[in-house]
């Protein structure tokens, strides 16, 4: 039998997760299931990219998330390997990794910059003890509405 038959989700290119995010359910789902076994080898990147008609980055990406959830192991030069599944593992309602919704820590919109939270002090004193410490005499500093200063 070949070992690429093993492997054949039904992907949905216009589905309500990302390919590499259904792949990785899917071989997540056979490792649980116990349809793929400890220290069962999985194709190469390449390989199952082919015959999945994927992206190498897509079976990558599905990859490096079974990889980091400690379902698969990597071993350098010899390909990808299964891991023995935990019972606290198995059937986990958690299903989608973290990385599908990271929290917004920040506000990076240009306009929504608080001008009064930045700390220009510190800035320019750090700024000025770089440029005196790289031997620099061309010392700019940040003026707070942006631009620079000669100091």
């Amino acid at each position: 039998m070949n070992k690429l038959s093993l492997l054949t989700p039904n992907l949905q290119k216009y589905g309500d997760h990302p390919l590499y995010l259904q792949l990785f359910l899917f071989i997540k789902n056979e490792i649980e299931t116990e349809k793929l076994l400890e220290d069962t080898r999985l194709p190469s990147i390449r390989n199952l990219a082919d015959y999945l008609c994927l992206s190498r980055n897509t079976v990558d990406l599905a990859y490096q998330l079974l990889i980091q959830e400690d379902f698969i192991r990597s071993v350098k030069g010899s390909g990808f390997f299964v891991n023995k599944v935990h019972e606290h593992k198995k059937f986990s309602q958690g299903s989608i990794p973290s990385l599908n919704n990271p929290p917004i820590r920040y506000d990076l919109y240009h306009k929504a910059v608080d001008y009064n939270e930045f700390p220009y002090t510190t800035w320019n004193q750090i700024a000025k003890t770089n440029s005196l410490l790289s031997g620099s005499d061309d010392t700019h500093v940040m003026d707070p509405k942006g631009g620079a200063t000669r100091s």
